[in-house]
C-alpha cells in the first residue's frame, strides 16, 4: 500500500512537471488575447517564448494590422483596458529591416506593404 502511493505521487508529481512545461505560455497567451482592439483590427500572429538572453525574461508579442495607424491603437488600448490589463503590456510600431545575419519570427515581414499599419502589443516581464 505504502508502495503504491509512493508511485501515485511520483507519477502525479511528474505529470504536474511535464503538464507545466508544455503549457506555461498558455496565461500569457490568453493575457494577450484579453487586450481589448477595435473591431477592425486584424490579428496576424501571436508568440510567447521564454529567453535568457541578458537575463531571464518572458516575452509575447500580438501583431495587429490597423488602418488607423500606432498612436490611434495606443491610445484606444489605453482607453478600453484596466490597469490590471495593461501591467507589463506595451504597445509598439512594427518594424523589420532586412537582415541577412539575423533570425527573426517576422522575416516574412520585410516586404509587407504599408508596414506603418502594422503595430505589435508586447507582453515582457523579467523573471527575478
Amino acid at each position: 500500500m505504502k508502495k503504491r502511493i509512493i508511485s501515485i505521487s511520483i507519477i502525479s508529481v511528474l505529470c504536474i512537471i511535464v503538464l507545466s512545461a508544455i503549457f506555461w505560455r498558455v496565461p500569457f497567451y490568453i493575457k494577450l488575447k484579453n487586450i481589448d482592439v477595435p473591431k477592425n483590427c486584424t490579428e496576424i500572429e501571436t508568440r510567447v517564448e521564454f529567453t535568457d538572453v541578458y537575463w531571464y525574461h518572458i516575452i509575447g508579442e500580438r501583431l495587429v494590422k490597423y488602418d488607423g495607424g500606432y498612436e490611434e491603437l495606443q491610445s484606444y488600448v489605453e482607453e478600453n483596458n484596466s490597469e490590471d490589463k495593461l501591467r507589463n503590456i506595451s504597445v509598439k510600431p512594427f518594424f523589420v529591416e532586412k537582415d541577412d545575419c539575423a533570425i527573426s519570427p517576422y522575416d516574412y515581414a520585410v516586404d509587407l506593404p504599408e508596414q506603418y499599419k502594422y503595430i505589435v502589443i508586447e507582453y515582457y516581464k523579467k523573471i527575478e
